[in-house]
């Protein structure tokens, strides 16, 4: 003991004559984490991964359970109304932050890891790229884009795609109110409530890029937001912006509601300003899927482009039609919208002129009997 005493005197001495303190043994435990955990949670949220992989979808849920239910297992808004307390509990809590570090590892490890379309293709098949267009995108339950089976549909291909790595962008609308929601009163009757989206809580993100589509005498201004799912891209128009008239900015508030004028508004802004978008967005498809008619007008515009390029009427519509894929979801009459002539002229009697065709020629492409001037589009 007496030999440790004299050794603790000397280091005392030592640190005295130094000026110099011996260095701290380092913690066992940070008191800092960087970047700051919910930060890093936003980053998963903003990617629609996390709604078909479980234990990303446990780690939000182990927020606060109760909470997430209430938000209609919105991540976002579970994040940001988080009790502080808990907040503060869960960044200094190590099963949290680990089971975090595990779901970001398993984001990181999908978006690099090489897919079966990279892995198969050949190299003219590699080429391909695909745009893909559907009037809403049935994600998660927390994104209101969708009104049924149509949307999860489109929302399965999306995801199926982003699993085989197939090079596909899908295009959309990016709802403010969406389908209505049915809500039955103490009296046993029904109500329509159209809730609006929680518009700071939904993981999209401004591209920075704005399009102006030609919609009768309206020239509408639409922004392009981004919504990652895995690795597929999916560009939602919104025309809920101050530069539009308020008709101009209710085009993007219902999914299928209104009238038939507001409908065929919409249509337009989907297919000829979905293709408006890509042009903006620098990206050259060589494949159209078409889920539904919504984006019908899509091909009638790439047969303007492709007679404007030179090309006659006939070898136009090859070149389209080559080009294109359609499917549906509602193989019946009821499926398929269909517009009054004098209706689709106010709209879109100008590609008569583009296309160096009459009237009846152009009216003919949307008739089941061509020959029949009876029949709407």
């Amino acid at each position: 003991m007496a030999q440790r005493a004299k050794a603790s005197q000397r280091t005392r001495s030592t640190k005295k004559r130094s000026g110099r303190r011996a260095p701290a043994r380092p913690s066992t435990r940070s008191t800092t984490r960087a970047p700051e955990p919910f930060a890093r949670l936003e980053r998963l949220a903003r990617n629609l991964w996390w709604t078909w992989n479980p234990e990303a979808k446990r780690l939000f849920e182990s927020l606060d359970p109760a909470l997430w239910r209430a938000k209609h297992h919105n991540p976002l808004t579970t994040i940001a109304e988080l009790d502080p307390v808990r907040r503060e509990s869960l960044a200094h809590d190590d099963r949290f932050l680990a089971a975090l570090a595990g779901v970001e590892k398993g984001l990181d490890a999908y978006l690099r890891a090489r897919t079966w379309y990279p892995r198969t293709a050949s190299a003219k098949q590699k080429k391909m790229r695909v745009a893909y267009f559907c009037m809403e995108y049935g994600l998660h339950e927390s994104l209101p884009l969708y009104a049924g089976g149509l949307g999860i549909l489109a929302a399965d291909h999306l995801k199926s795609a982003s699993d085989l790595g197939i090079p596909l962008v899908g295009v959309g609308m990016l709802w403010r109110f969406g389908y209505y929601r049915q809500e039955i009163r103490s009296d046993g009757e029904v109500r329509v409530l159209y809730p609006r989206s929680e518009f700071e809580h939904l993981p999209v993100t401004d591209t920075g890029k704005t399009i102006r589509v030609p919609i009768g005498r309206s020239n509408v201004r639409a922004k392009i937001w981004r919504l990652d799912v895995g690795r597929i891209a999916l560009y939602l128009l919104d025309t809920d912006v101050p530069e539009n008239t308020p008709a101009d900015r209710a085009l993007t508030h219902h999914l299928y509601g209104g009238d038939n004028e507001y409908r065929i508004r919409q249509e337009v802004l989907l297919g000829i300003g979905g293709l408006m978008a890509l042009d903006e967005l620098g990206i050259e498809p060589t494949v159209f899927h078409l889920n539904e008619g919504h984006a019908a007008f899509a091909p009638l515009e790439r047969v303007r482009r492709s007679v404007r390029a030179g090309r006659s009427m006939e070898e136009a519509i090859d070149e389209v039609r080559g080009s294109s894929v359609f499917t549906t979801h509602t193989p019946v009459p009821e499926g398929n919208d269909r517009f009054d002539i004098r209706l689709f002229n106010k709209y879109l009697r100008h590609y008569t002129k583009a296309l160096g065709i009459t009237d009846h020629e152009l009216h003919a492409l949307g008739r089941e009997d061509e020959s029949d001037r009876s029949e709407p589009f």
